[in-house]
């Protein structure tokens, strides 16, 4: 029975790292189609829920500018943003 649990553990690693996958292919291909950005949409920062875009989507059906997930390349961009701007200082 010790190999049923094995097993199991495998395979539970084996879905994270194919949904890992996924998702990483999903963000290569949003950085190919910047256009989509300007779509409205719903984009997860890692903490909050943002609102990006202006345009209405088109009625496609396909989930455009974000991943599953919720990522979307403007949440990198202000990420990376954050990083290189110091924190205000107040001298006085």
């Amino acid at each position: 029975m010790i190999w049923h649990r094995r097993l199991a553990r495998v395979l539970a690693r084996l879905r994270e790292f194919h949904a890992t996958q996924l998702e990483l292919h999903d963000r290569l291909l949003l950085a190919d189609r910047p256009w989509e950005e300007d779509f409205l949409h719903w984009a997860c920062d890692g903490q909050d829920w943002h609102l990006h875009g202006h345009l209405s989507p088109p009625p496609d059906g396909r989930r455009h500018s974000t991943t599953p997930a919720g990522w979307c390349p403007a949440c990198r961009r202000t990420a990376a943003q954050d990083r290189e701007t110091p924190p205000h200082r107040e001298d006085g």
